[in-house]
């Protein structure tokens, strides 16, 4: 099962860019795809959807990289920079990711985003980011085509 999972806030401005393009292609119907939005989750949950699945697609807001690009890498990419936790809060997917493989759960995918740039306390993306959903959106689906086709050659 290909899970493709946007993460945000949509109460901080452009963090809501996963749940922004989940919008715009939930709907979708396709066989083996779960498309699932997760605003503002907690440890407990970003651990059972990754738990599960032969890849997944990451719809996330970023805090680095190049504005006004989307981008994509690899979710093994992801390392979590905190070893010492205050709070179950404080626990990142990064952290997920690494607390899984613990478990020998390794999880395969992507991660697909840009960088933020205005995450003050507002419901709505920036102008920028706005226009940035369409590439997104297409973005989510060749991964998409991607990772169907190796799984199942006679598509």
């Amino acid at each position: 099962m290909v899970k493709v999972v946007g993460i945000g806030n949509p109460l901080l401005g452009d963090d809501g860019f996963g749940l922004t393009v989940l919008d715009k292609i939930e709907k979708v119907r396709l066989e083996g795809v779960v498309f699932i939005k997760l605003p503002t989750p907690s440890p407990w949950v970003l651990y059972e959807v990754f738990r599960e699945g032969d890849y997944f697609i990451v719809v996330d807001a970023l805090y680095d990289g190049n504005f006004g690009e989307i981008e994509v890498f690899p979710i093994y990419n992801l390392k979590s920079n905190s070893t010492k936790l205050k709070s179950l809060h404080d626990v990142s997917l990064a952290q997920v990711v690494d607390f899984l493989s613990l478990y020998d759960i390794n999880v395969k995918g992507v991660i697909i985003g840009t960088k933020v740039k205005d995450i003050s306390p507002k419901i709505g993306l920036s102008d920028e980011l706005i226009k940035l959903i369409p590439n997104a959106v297409e973005k989510v689906f060749e991964v998409l085509n991607a990772v169907l086709k190796k799984n199942n050659p006679n598509l």
